[in-house]
């Protein structure tokens, strides 16, 4: 048996012509397609989501770093209004607690503290991509155009910021500068030009 699979490997290497490529002439790919101007192709980019349930889970787990990034800006101290949390750099910042549990809506926190207690993988997933997700949209409803941050629904525009809305529901106000500088509106700006 080992005999005859030896005498098979055997002949496929030395009897058998193959062929390979010519990379040493200049017409081997001389313009790659995507610089030749005959044929110029649109760049092309697909992203593939996964919305699996884990996609709920805590995006950070661990010991509370205080650099964690999310819809709440990780260097400003942010105050609770009774329906959102918004910036409140004149108060000053509780320790962030161990569990989420001890979150009191008359206390201030970083929101390096808030992003660690609050955002769920997808919410990091729909900041980094698009800005986040405005508060009037339900995944239901998250293809309609109007769930795009950069032209929000009156309702979440509020003084200069944009309502947001976690996957578990925590509202909070994030400055549209910090929205635009999301990875795709990043990039629509730049074709837009």
């Amino acid at each position: 048996m080992i005999k005859k699979l030896f005498l098979a490997i055997a002949f496929l290497v030395f009897v058998v012509n193959v062929s390979f490529a010519d990379c040493s002439s200049p017409s081997a790919a001389a313009i790659p397609p995507f610089l030749g101007t005959q044929t110029a192709i649109a760049p092309n980019v697909l992203i593939v989501m996964d919305i699996s349930g884990s996609m709920s889970w805590p995006a950070y787990t661990g010991k509370y770093q205080g650099n964690e990034e999310g819809y709440f800006d990780p260097n400003s101290v942010y105050s609770y209004n009774g329906s959102y949390w918004y910036i409140n750099n004149n108060a000053k910042a509780a320790v962030c607690p161990k569990s989420s549990d001890y979150i009191y809506s008359n206390r201030s926190y970083k929101g390096s503290c808030l992003n660690y207690h609050y955002m769920t993988r997808i919410d990091l997933l729909q900041w980094v991509l698009t800005g986040g997700s405005p508060a009037h949209c339900s995944s239901a409803s998250s293809a309609d155009s109007s769930c795009d941050p950069r032209t929000p629904n009156p309702n979440d525009n509020i003084s200069g910021g944009i309502l947001l809305s976690s996957y578990n529901g925590y509202k909070v106000l994030a400055p549209a500068e910090r929205i635009n500088n999301s990875l795709l509106l990043s990039l629509a700006n730049l074709i837009s030009l």
